[in-house]
């Protein structure tokens, strides 16, 4: 004699709804799994390097070696700008040098994913380094490792330019407007730039040097507007001054340098002058 009496209706649902319950716990410990962890035996995951150029935001880096650089200058650049370059952007070097105008783009000498290190992708997604999700992230050695080579090839690009001959002009803003013009960025990445110069602008277009050197309020904001020096592309941009300390001319302060060149990009689209570091 069978004494099992039949499964309940009730009962049914709660089993099967109980089964639902746990495909649903299975399927989002997949895509968990899948979303932190390596897509591959070279990929470094999350962020934007493994993403087509085209779509990877960009950081524009100016480097004005006008004057040459002692050894001590080239170590606190190499240091510190490294320290300022954020991970997952594609990290494009000009030199700033003669010949760069309203018609003539300046030639990059560099240009490569910044793939940040092991720590920084981590510190991107709010991880703890010491956690034993981490490893879901990459292997640490691989990603380490590629972030020093990016940052021995950046090196040597910018230092390059710091050990080449001096230059007889500074095309700063045209060589920024250039550098702007070609970046890929928008509003969820705003371009962000970096300048390692003495912010001496000298060109046919515009010149701190000479008895009518005018850097006024009203100038900044005139030559922001002008085609030739000034980009709309710079709207929102961050940016960053390594300023190189030098003779200024016509009796001009520092500040009066700074104060100039900081009107001269609000006025095109809100750049602003993030920080200024000072390099003697």
């Amino acid at each position: 004699m069978n004494n099992r009496l039949p499964m309940l209706e009730s009962e049914r649902r709660d089993r099967a709804k109980n089964w639902r319950m746990v495909g649903s716990v299975v399927l989002l410990a997949a895509a968990v799994l899948w979303w932190f962890s390596p897509k591959g035996p070279n990929s470094v995951n999350p962020g934007f390097c493994n993403d087509p150029p085209t779509d990877i935001p960009q950081t524009v880096v100016l480097v004005d070696a006008t004057d040459s650089w002692s050894a001590l200058r080239q170590m606190i650049v190499e240091n510190q700008v490294m320290e300022s370059l954020s991970p997952q952007r594609n990290i494009v070097v000009y030199p700033v040098e003669p010949g760069t105008n309203e018609s003539v783009r300046p030639g990059y000498i560099f240009s490569k994913c910044n793939p940040g290190n092991f720590d920084q992708l981590l510190s991107a997604k709010g991880f703890n380094p010491d956690s034993w999700y981490s490893g879901f992230i990459g292997n640490r050695e691989l990603i380490d490792g590629r972030y020093e080579e990016f940052k021995r090839e950046f090196s040597d690009a910018v230092i390059g330019v710091a050990l080449g001959d001096p230059m007889a002009t500074s095309p700063i803003m045209e060589t920024l407007r250039w550098g702007a013009v070609n970046a890929n960025s928008g509003s969820d990445n705003p371009l962000e730039v970096l300048i390692i110069s003495d912010m001496l602008q000298n060109s046919p277009a515009m010149s701190f040097y000479g008895g009518e050197a005018d850097i006024s309020p009203e100038s900044a904001r005139r030559l922001a507007d002008l085609s030739m020096l000034g980009s709309r592309e710079l709207q929102g941009a961050k940016v960053d001054v390594y300023h190189l300390s030098a003779d200024i001319p016509n009796g001009f302060s520092v500040q009066d340098v700074l104060e100039f060149w900081e009107l001269y990009l609000n006025h095109q689209g809100g750049a602003a002058i993030l920080s200024r570091h000072r390099v003697d």
